[in-house]
């Protein structure tokens, strides 16, 4: 008796019968009964689909069948309850099941269950006592359910009331909030009803007007504090907002009672009733008085900082260090950085980060965190790269240094500078790059290169590539000195091999020539090889002494002529088997030759094998011969394929052909012959028809979408508004701005007029550069400066005059100055050079720009910029160019060279040669231009995902040659990268055009031997089909002349075993038969949905289906499933097993019982399943025929003979293997290898 006090006698019994008969069906009827009372819950689980909905119904009746054998059904009900009171159930929440939900679950299990009682018992009497027990067990768990549903309204009402009481709580605290920050912000609200005229305001409002209070206010009471101007402007945004609905702001100043003046803010949004119409004004209104006096005062201390920022070409920022604000940025970060000043306004240094390259943010995110740190004269130094506006990445040098210190010593703001570094990067990497750039070019060849010494008869170089296709290293290959070509050659090629190398002493200056030969890799494996060489060195004389060559293996092609060699004899004899119709029609005669079976089709005959094309037209429809000439005339102009179905009438039948054909033309290019094939598709066509019928009855069917919308709004609006007042006195410029001189990475110097204060402009520019040059000194420089001209410190410089830095007697020092005069004082990127350390020679790079105020010139400032390192770079650069390009002239492929976006820098000569094209510098991937258009689309696709990705490009593709002719090509591209980021791209052609061919020939055969191999299929279900129901018609003949017989006549002795002898031949047609259809299936069963099947349940499957023969060969196994499952058709699998394990049981050894060892195991890419018995053994003149259909090696077993071909034709379509060993006498060994 279990907890509920209900009683399991009968139900046990009953459960472990549905459990192991009717489990699936049992959750069909449920899920069929939940449907039909259209249950509640069903509408929350309707993004399930049928079969996953029937998986989770099986699994909980699973669940509830066992503990129902085990007398313990009510744990079932019980812990479904439980997990919907704690909110635990799967796909719902506990408040969507409602009482209806219980009732229909309830009541759809026990109608289910009653179903499949007929099928467990006839025994009335212990029908009705199952029926009692699962009504008694239902009723008490019902009455359970409902109150566990009452305790869950319960709950939830309580918690709904709870939390009104806390939302109201909280709602009083907001408004004391408010209240307290309106006043800290000097804010106020206010409130017009439409209906009575009247304003309401906060008390925040008659303080900041200095009004009395009233409990309602009028425009009348503060139009007098205002100027008329403002009063108008009042009225006419109140007008508009009720008129139109409009919201507004607006300032203006008044004068309160007491005399001061006050700047306000007025913000008003009108509210609207379900009609439309505004019935009530709301606002708040703002003291900005304080606002406004700080924002002069700062406008004022940053006017004098910006006009010095905008003289150094470098960005400048202040950062407060407490929550990273900016609280200044000069203007140069617009006209370079990738931002724009309304983000930066909006988002402050948060949106500077945005632009830091994503390697670099980390390191600059933990030095703005360590900026607290920072010890006073200390630096912080970083190089990072940040974004500029053409979307680039560039590196800058930056520095921060404390900018201000609180009371209490803390750092609280730095000042931040960063210059421009990236042509300095950019030339050490592209140093670094050229460096390695001819081991990346044999890199992406995907062939051996080698150079070859004719005189020393010796490899002096090889790439890396013949470790992976000989096994050799370079190394290894350049040791074997002389004996390198007895090495690897075929002997039988190694005479002529000798030749061409000595030959090459008569070849041409970039003449390239081939050959083809054998050779032996490390393993002793001979394989296929095409070389194409050139000169690579001559000496003082002119005489070749080097060839640089490449090989490549093309034993695939050669292995492919082969294979289509074999293919086309396949293809011969599967037509004699297909019963295929084929045909060959003569254009010009109209005469058509056909196989036997072409005129079966048709049913015409033949003459000797011709028949008129007008006789075979009149068989065909009118609309149909239309389509059909039509079809012929575009193959005849695209050379294209004719397929085509069409209906001919054959007396009174109309009978589906296909037809696939090809057009062959005369020496003019017009059609001369058409060759094709023909099959009867009647039967097929009829199948669709009824299956398009079908589809439509269901696509309709499923037509019905209930949706449910519910909104939800909820306003919840605080305003709470904090007015921080910044202060800041105007003697901090002068502190920021000895800052930022000292801690700047460039040179900066001021220069003044001595004696004379000012040059007037409008002198003449002769005129001007002489004051310049008799008046100028340095008034002012940095530490750089004065370093960069060989001084100690900046005081040694500062006073210098013009004269005594420059000499001004050199015609090219004056020009520079006349520059300055006639550009109108501003000099931007001047190059300028000087002497450095041991007599080396410094480059400089200068700005300058002059101060002209009223008329005069008072000042100058300038900039400079040590470019030394960037010059030298740019000349290593333009040496290393020259030794790719030499290389990659050589090499026989067609080369490119790009930069990272794609803007060709470089084709070799064999790429013009091959192209005709001329270069275009303009066009990103210019080399797409040569693409086969259909092939132009995957290449780029292909191609975009490399650059995105960074990984080797590689496709294959049709390449237009010069005469207009595309030839096939393996197109491939590696990346060099340098700092994780491309930098450019090298790339290559090579020629596969004849490998491609052979593919080509051999796709279309093996698409015709498929095509066969379906029909023969067909043919061999169709045949087993249409066979079943005669032989089933004789079985019942058979019985009933069984039955007419007289008993007596029965009983002789010859009739007895004429009958047993017909019904051992009804027998055995009956398993050819069902061998037949297994051998479709198995054909078919690579096309079966692929699930994950476990291997032990699979065989403990298969074990129960033999019981009979396990147990009277008292056969034991041992199983060893190390990999427990793979994706495989199930009926598949259980074919394997159930045929590898019934043969080893059926042909058991006499003299022992039988084992058999099954075991899977996981051998590199493969799953290994691997059947071991010892019975009698397979001999080794055997092993190749136990494979083959209806062969039995032994006849003392009953069988078909072809189990075993069933296998290896499921294995071989699903991609596997299956190998055999075995030893007569001791037992055979199946290893099935699948993936």
């Amino acid at each position: 008796m279990n907890k509920a006090g209900v009683e399991i006698l009968y139900l046990k019994d009953y459960a472990h019968f549905l459990f192991q008969n009717h489990l699936t069906d049992l959750a069909k009827q449920e899920l069929v009964i939940k449907r039909e009372l259209e249950q509640p819950l069903l509408k929350w689980l309707n993004h399930l689909t049928d079969e996953e909905f029937l998986k989770i119904i099986e699994k909980r009746l699973t669940v509830f069948l066992r503990h129902m054998m085990e007398g313990r059904g009510n744990e079932d009900i019980e812990r479904g309850i439980s997990d919907w009171k704690s909110d635990q159930l799967q796909e719902l929440s506990r408040l969507q099941v409602t009482a209806m939900d219980i009732a229909v679950d309830y009541g759809a299990r026990k109608k289910a269950l009653l179903k499949f009682l007929p099928y467990y018992t006839h025994d009335l009497d212990l029908a009705l006592k199952i029926i009692n027990e699962i009504v008694d067990f239902y009723t008490v768990h019902e009455k359970r359910a409902i109150e566990a549903y009452t305790d869950i309204q319960k709950e939830e009402s309580e918690r709904i009331i709870k939390s009104q009481k806390e939302t109201e709580q909280k709602l009083l605290v907001k408004e004391k909030r408010l209240e307290e920050s309106q006043r800290m912000a000097e804010l106020g609200n206010w409130e017009f009803d439409l209906s009575t005229g009247v304003y309401s305001w906060s008390d925040e409002l008659f303080r900041m007007f200095g009004l009395s209070y009233k409990s309602s206010m009028g425009l009348d009471d503060i139009f007098p504090l205002m100027t008329k101007e403002a009063s108008e402007r009042i009225q006419e945004n109140i007008h508009n907002a009720l008129e139109f609905g409009t919201s507004y702001t607006h300032e203006y100043e008044i004068i309160r009672p007491d005399g001061q003046h006050r700047i306000v803010r007025t913000y008003a949004v009108p509210e609207k009733d379900k009609d439309g119409k505004v019935k009530l004004l709301k606002g708040i209104t703002q003291d900005i008085t304080h606002l406004r006096e700080t924002e002069g005062l700062l406008r004022q201390s940053q006017e004098l900082l910006e006009q010095i920022a905008k003289l150094a070409p470098i960005i400048i920022l202040v950062i407060r260090v407490e929550d990273n604000e900016l609280i200044y940025y000069n203007e140069n970060i617009f006209e370079n950085l990738a931002i724009k000043e309304v983000d930066v306004k909006k988002n402050g240094y948060n949106h500077l980060l945005e632009i830091i390259h994503p390697d670099d943010l980390k390191t600059v995110i933990n030095r703005s965190k360590s900026y607290r740190s920072i010890k006073e004269n200390e630096e912080s130094i970083m190089e990072f790269r940040i974004k500029d506006k053409a979307g680039n990445w560039r590196w800058y040098y930056s520095r921060s240094i404390v900018f201000k210190r609180n009371g209490n010593g803390e750092v609280t703001q730095i000042l931040f500078t960063a210059s421009d570094i990236n042509d300095l990067k950019s030339a050490e990497e592209t140093l670094k790059q050229n460096a390695n750039f001819i081991q990346k070019v044999a890199e992406t060849i995907p062939n051996i290169l080698y150079i070859y010494d004719i005189r020393e008869q010796k490899n002096v170089y090889a790439n890396r590539t013949v470790g992976d296709v000989l096994g050799y290293s370079p190394e290894g290959l350049k040791d074997l000195g002389t004996n390198v070509l007895t090495t690897f050659l075929h002997p039988d090629d190694l005479p002529k091999i000798t030749r061409y190398f000595n030959d090459f002493v008569n070849a041409k200056e970039g003449e390239i020539r081939k050959l083809v030969y054998r050779m032996k890799d490390a393993r002793g494996k001979w394989s296929w090889f095409i070389s194409m060489d050139t000169i690579f060195a001559r000496d003082e004389k002119g005489m070749p002494f080097q060839i640089l060559g490449v090989t490549q293996d093309i034993t695939d092609r050669v292995e492919a002529e082969e294979a289509l060699k074999y293919s086309e004899a396949q293809l011969v004899e599967a037509q004699k088997i297909g019963h295929v119709g084929s045909f060959d029609w003569n254009m010009k005669t109209n005469i058509v030759q056909g196989t036997q079976e072409f005129f079966k089709i048709f049913g015409l005959n033949g003459n000797n094998g011709t028949v008129r094309l007008e006789e075979i037209q009149d068989l065909i429809p009118e609309d149909d011969a239309r389509k059909m000439f039509k079809l012929v005339e575009e193959a005849v102009l695209d050379n294209k394929m004719i397929d085509v179905d069409f209906r001919i009438n054959v007396g009174e039948k109309t009978q589906n052909l296909i037809s696939r054909a090809k057009i062959y033309k005369d020496e003019s290019g017009q059609g001369a012959r058409v060759v094709g094939s023909i099959l009867d598709i009647t039967e097929i066509k009829r199948t669709e028809e009824t299956l398009k019928i079908k589809n439509d009855e269901l696509t309709n069917a499923y037509d019905k979408l209930d949706k449910a919308q519910s909104k939800l709004r909820s306003i919840n609006t605080e305003l709470e508004k904090r007015v921080k007042e910044r202060t800041a006195e105007l003697e901090e410029s002068e502190e920021k701005y000895r800052a930022f001189v000292a801690q700047s990475q460039e040179g900066i110097w001021r220069f003044e007029l001595h004696i004379i204060n000012d040059i007037d402009v409008a002198l003449s520019s002769e005129e001007q550069v002489q004051k310049i040059l008799d008046y100028g000194y340095v008034a002012e420089c940095n530490e750089r400066m004065a370093h960069m001209y060989g001084y100690a410190s900046s005081s040694k410089l500062t006073g210098r005059t013009i004269k005594e830095l420059f000499d001004t007697n050199d015609e090219k020092i004056v020009k520079i100055f006349r520059r300055f005069v006639d550009s109108g004082y501003k000099l931007e990127n001047l190059l300028t050079y000087g002497s450095g350390p041991n007599e080396s020679k410094k480059y400089y790079s200068s700005n300058v720009l002059g101060i002209v105020a009223k008329g005069k010139l008072v000042r100058a400032w300038s900039t400079q910029i040590d470019i030394t390192a960037a010059k030298v770079a740019e000349r290593e650069m333009k040496a290393s160019e020259e030794q790719y390009r030499f290389l990659a002239e050589t090499v026989p492929q067609l080369f490119w060279a790009s930069d990272a976006n794609g803007c060709i820098e470089y084709y070799n000569q064999n790429w013009y040669n091959y192209t005709g094209l001329e270069f275009d510098k303009d066009q990103k991937w210019s080399w797409i231009n040569a693409v086969y258009d259909k092939d132009k689309g995957p290449s780029i696709s292909k191609l975009n995902e490399c650059v995105k990705s960074g990984e080797m490009f590689e496709i294959e593709c049709r390449l237009r040659k010069h005469n207009g002719n595309f030839e096939w090509h393996l197109a491939r591209a590696l990346p060099l990268k340098g700092d994780g980021e491309i930098k450019k791209w090298f790339g290559t052609f090579t020629d596969i055009n004849e490998r491609k061919l052979i593919e080509e020939n051999l796709r279309i055969k093996n698409e015709e031997l498929s095509k066969i191999n379906l029909d023969l299929d067909n043919f061999i279900y169709t045949a087993s089909h249409d066979l079943k129901a005669p032989i089933s018609n004789i079985e019942g003949l058979l019985l009933t002349i069984n039955d007419t017989l007289d008993p007596e006549h029965c009983k002789d002795e010859e009739i007895v075993q004429l009958f047993e002898m017909m019904d051992k031949s009804i027998l055995r047609f009956k398993r050819t038969i069902h061998d037949l259809t297994e051998i479709t299936r198995a054909q078919k069963s690579a096309e079966e949905d692929k699930e994950y099947v476990v291997f032990e349940r699979i065989f403990e499957d298969v074990v129960t289906s033999i019981y009979d023969l396990v147990n009277a060969t008292q056969a034991t196994f041992d199983l060893d499933f190390s990999v427990p499952s793979i994706k495989f058709s199930r009926k598949s699998m259980r074919s394997i097993f159930y045929n590898l394990i019934s043969n080893a049981l059926k042909y058991r050894h006499p003299d022992r019982k039988p084992v058999v060892e099954v075991k899977t195991e996981q051998e590199e890419d493969w799953t290994v399943l691997t059947v071991k018995d010892n019975g009698l053994g397979i001999s080794d003149t055997n092993k190749e025929k136990v494979f083959s259909m209806f062969k039995r090696l032994h006849a003392h077993e009953e069988g078909s003979g072809v189990g075993l071909y069933i296998v290896k034709r499921i294995v071989t379509n699903a991609g596997g293997k299956i190998e055999l060993e075995s030893k007569v006498d001791e037992g055979t060994t199946f290893k099935v290898f699948l993936k």
